[in-house]
């Protein structure tokens, strides 16, 4: 398959892997991870060692949402710019924070944890989109430390969401 800048890919549970079942569990998406492809060889994600770039050979995707293709008159100035500021990010810490935020947010906690510049895979994705523009239903997000993989593939999607990210499903 060949990827484009801005691809994002959507990743389903490993078997018998608890982090991604409890992942599933607390997000209430059969989508346990995302990368940004940033060229047709390279992506960048966000693993529990930080931001990092990762070849895409041999990398298996459950879906890949288009930017390019998606996106009518998107601004490549903006794209690119977008695409600059996801490799600064390379080195940045994993964001333990947005992990936590998941599982108060499906315990209808009314409260979060201040994330800072760290970012797990959903959250790295969420700021990328928002950069990059052109996604309708992504405008609305004041805090992209508070996406689940789930979230942000319905809204790029524009599917309709769960009420909450709580357990719904």
């Amino acid at each position: 398959m060949t990827y484009s800048p801005g691809d994002i890919l959507l990743y389903k549970e490993s078997p018998h892997n608890l982090v991604d079942e409890a992942i599933e569990l607390v997000t209430c998406s059969q989508y346990v991870h995302i990368a940004i492809a940033v060229s047709d060889h390279q992506k960048i994600e966000a693993l529990s060692g930080g931001v990092i770039v990762s070849p895409l050979a041999n990398t298996h995707p459950a879906s890949v949402w288009s930017y390019m293709a998606t996106i009518k008159d998107y601004d490549r100035n903006s794209l690119n710019m977008a695409v600059y500021w996801l490799q600064s990010m390379i080195g940045q810490p994993y964001g333990f924070a947005d992990d936590f935020n998941a599982v108060l947010e499906a315990l209808n906690f009314n409260m979060s944890l201040d994330a800072g510049n760290h970012f797990d895979c959903s959250s790295l994705a969420a700021e990328f989109l928002m950069k990059a523009g052109g996604v309708p239903r992504l405008q609305n997000v004041t805090d992209p430390h508070r996406v689940t993989p789930g979230l942000l593939e319905r809204r790029s999607r524009n599917q309709a969401e769960p009420r909450s990210l709580a357990k719904s499903c």
